[in-house]
């Protein structure tokens, strides 16, 4: 599975908008929950994962780039989703780290390798590449996706 067949231009989010790490993440699960058709409770529990996840160990990884991923019951195959916010959103206040890239992913609960080698495909695409000045600079979700394949390819 590779890291451009999870993303396709609908699953893209392009914001210039002030918002918080915690609504960042209410943001996936409204996404997630929309594509997956969960109903409140459920997507409740999907913004609870997410924030749990971040809980355990930050998901910061570097160039302004965060990667969070959880497994839920509510996905058969692993889903993806790409944020980018021309606005900084604070992310670690006591290393004073801040993002504008988020990949955020949702495996199932019976995950493998292969589900998990897209979380590292994104981490290395954000460390090979200044990720965050080279989406940044694009408007719309169309540029973004084809800026995103081009890096992707420059990656290989």
């Amino acid at each position: 599975m590779l890291l451009p067949e999870l993303i396709p231009q609908e699953n893209i989010i392009a914001l210039n908008a002030q918002v918080s790490k915690k609504k960042l993440f209410e943001i996936i699960a409204i996404f997630f929950s929309k594509h997956l058709q969960l109903n409140a409770s459920e997507q409740y529990e999907l913004f609870e994962q997410f924030i749990h996840r971040e809980k355990l160990g930050s998901t910061y990884v570097s160039n302004h780039t965060c990667i969070p991923h959880i497994k839920s019951k509510h996905v058969k195959k692993t889903m993806a989703l790409l944020l980018v916010n021309k606005i900084s959103i604070p992310f670690n206040k006591y290393q004073s780290q801040s993002i504008n890239i988020c990949f955020a992913f949702i495996t199932p609960l019976s995950a493998n390798e292969l589900d998990y080698d897209v979380v590292h495909q994104a981490k290395n695409l954000a460390i090979q590449h200044e990720i965050k000045d080279q989406l940044l600079q694009y408007k719309g979700t169309v540029n973004i996706h084809q800026k995103l394949q081009a890096l992707w390819i420059q990656s290989m």
